[in-house]
């Protein structure tokens, strides 16, 4: 019984003491460890949702958005529009050249 002499009794006493404050450390650095990787899960999911969301915002603009036909229509009845308006150019011209005559007329029959 040597081993439990009060020198010996205490060094085990300060074992067991250290081995519980290790466990301890290491059931502390575990636990918190945990928690710091089920709040980083946490907030991946939540960017995930936030993506998810985005993504569908897109997909929805990307279904309204004018496709290849659309532009071709579009495109059609610019040009149709540009086409009216030529057209309305040139009588104009025929109208203000029509002016001018009547004008000249009009000056020269004045002057005696």
């Amino acid at each position: 019984m040597d081993f439990l002499a009060g020198g010996d009794l205490e060094f085990w006493w300060d074992i067991i003491q250290t081995a519980g404050i290790g466990l301890f450390a290491a059931w502390a650095f575990m636990v918190n460890r945990t928690k710091a990787n089920q709040d980083a899960i946490t907030e991946l999911a939540l960017r995930q949702d936030d993506l998810e969301k985005h993504m569908q915002v897109t997909r929805t603009e990307l279904k309204n958005m004018p496709d290849r036909g659309d532009i071709e229509r579009l495109h059609g009845r610019i040009t149709q529009l540009a086409e009216g308006v030529k057209h309305m150019e040139g009588q104009l011209k025929q109208v203000n050249q029509t002016l001018v005559i009547i004008q000249q007329h009009l000056v020269q029959s004045q002057t005696p």
